[in-house]
């Protein structure tokens, strides 16, 4: 009897002094698991960011857009730029030209077709014992162009033809005349080709040729 209620003090008094001990020991353990589900990756995956929970919190990734490209001659875009002429009589002209596309053509090889006008401005000198003559040419025109359609959007050759109406004045100046001016205009025949290379989506470098004044013409043009 004296050995079995020391046996039940024992067991009394170790009791609490076990659970005391398992209490303490498991502190440490839930502290930890409370500081990693409290830690930013925890957060991470608990909120979806990281692709991990439900479906509902999973963060789809979105297609990432295509940087825009070119895309070659279009109807319903503008086309406009300024240029340089290298003529006849050694003159140099400047000038302005803007286009438009106006509708496709499938039946012509699909190509497009464009309308255009421009506005130029040159003038020369010729001398000769004593005389002078002066001359200034505006050509204003308008063109109607068609764009071959090619596997590379960057090449845009074309080829076109129109009406020039040309605004002329001269002048006199030499022996027998105080100075002598005169003006006059005339309408021309025009045809051209032509292409654009674009090095950029709406910036192109363009030349042009045909007949007229215009032996050669180099410009830029913008995409609008």
């Amino acid at each position: 009897m004296t050995a079995d209620r020391t046996t039940r003090r024992i067991t009394l008094i170790a009791s609490p002094a076990i659970a005391l001990a398992v209490a303490l020991a498991s502190l440490p353990l839930a502290a930890q698991g409370n500081s990693q589900a409290n830690s930013p990756f925890a957060r991470q995956i608990s909120s979806g960011s990281l692709g991990v929970g439900s479906a509902d919190s999973v963060a789809v990734a979105q297609p990432r857009r295509a940087a825009p490209g070119v895309e070659g001659f279009k109807e319903g875009t503008f086309y406009m730029g300024p240029r340089v002429i290298a003529g006849g009589y050694g003159a140099t002209a400047i000038g302005f030209q803007v286009e438009k596309g106006i509708m496709q053509k499938k039946d012509w090889g699909n190509g497009r077709i464009g309308v255009s006008g421009s506005v130029d401005m040159f003038s020369y000198s010729d001398a000769f014992v004593g005389s002078r003559w002066s001359y200034r040419v505006i050509p204003v025109s308008g063109m109607v162009n068609y764009h071959f359609t090619l596997e590379n959007k960057k090449l845009d050759p074309f080829i076109g033809a129109g009406l020039g109406y040309w605004l002329v004045s001269s002048s006199y100046d030499g022996p027998g005349s105080a100075g002598y001016t005169a003006r006059a205009s005339t309408v021309e025949f025009g045809a051209q080709l032509g292409a654009r290379y674009f090095f950029k989506p709406n910036l192109a470098v363009q030349a042009q040729t045909g007949m007229g004044f215009g032996a050669f013409a180099l410009g830029l043009t913008w995409k609008l």
